[in-house]
């Protein structure tokens, strides 16, 4: 069943999403449609760095691809075997395997790029140019969290986590300092406590930076072990940049 809304900008009906699906809306978007009814619990458009400029309603269905890849801002890196994310290669999918010249179809059980299925004696299977499926997807608004959706490519399952679980996989530096900042105020607003959720890099010197939240709307920022510099969020994403960019050239004579 579709769900539909109207666009507070020109009052345009707009498609939004199909029932708890919520395809063509961001989150973020929720202040520019009139809805009406529930919206707790939805899964909403990741908020891609590479469609910033569409405006709600009019997200291509597949948009997230290109050339048949995910987005740059949504891609992740490999799953380590040491990982708990390894446990999603049990919650098995499938996907389909065509061959034009026999005319044949073959189902084959997806493990989300985490492992092979098993050999069946006739047929085995084999990496030859791994990818990785999995890939942010989707935004899901729970009651106390922001949680952070993700979807394997292949088979096409979808799981959501926590902002700190997902962090560490995410390939886009803007994209972690996007959902930090969501995730955050949204858990602050929801609970009246700071989320545990930070996001450290490390810089061309091996030196850590970090940033995370410390109150509603104000971040702190700590670079090699210092002491933390805490501002808003948008100053606290300078000085993390800079740090991160900057600083240890500084060091070197200037900043370059």
């Amino acid at each position: 069943m579709g769900e539909y809304a109207t666009r507070l900008r020109d009052g345009a009906e707009i498609k939004i999403g199909t029932c708890n699906s919520m395809y063509y809306c961001r989150y973020d978007q929720l202040n520019q449609i009139n809805y009406g009814y529930n919206t707790d619990n939805l899964l909403w458009r990741i908020p891609a760095i590479e469609e910033d400029n569409v405006e709600v309603g009019e997200f291509v269905f597949g948009g997230l691809y290109k050339d048949g890849f995910p987005l740059h801002s949504l891609r992740l890196w490999d799953i380590p075997k040491d990982s708990e994310l390894m446990g999603l290669a049990d919650n098995v999918g499938t996907f389909q395997l065509h061959s034009e010249k026999l005319g044949m179809l073959l189902n084959v059980p997806c493990h989300h790029g985490l492992k092979l299925p098993e050999d069946t004696g006739s047929i085995k299977a084999f990496f030859n140019g791994h990818r990785n499926p999995l890939h942010l997807c989707f935004l899901k608004n729970t009651d106390k969290e922001l949680r952070v959706g993700i979807k394997c490519a292949a088979c096409g399952e979808m799981w959501s986590l926590s902002f700190d679980e997902i962090e560490p996989y995410m390939v886009s530096e803007e994209m972690k300092l996007r959902l930090l900042e969501m995730c955050s105020e949204y858990y602050f607003e929801h609970t009246g406590e700071c989320a545990k959720y930070s996001v450290t890099e490390k810089n061309e010197r091996d030196r850590s930076v970090s940033i995370y939240p410390v109150g509603a709307h104000t971040y702190g920022v700590v670079y090699d072990g210092g002491d933390p510099i805490v501002s808003g969020y948008k100053e606290a994403v300078k000085n993390f940049m800079y740090y991160l960019r900057y600083a240890d050239r500084q060091e070197k004579g200037g900043v370059e």
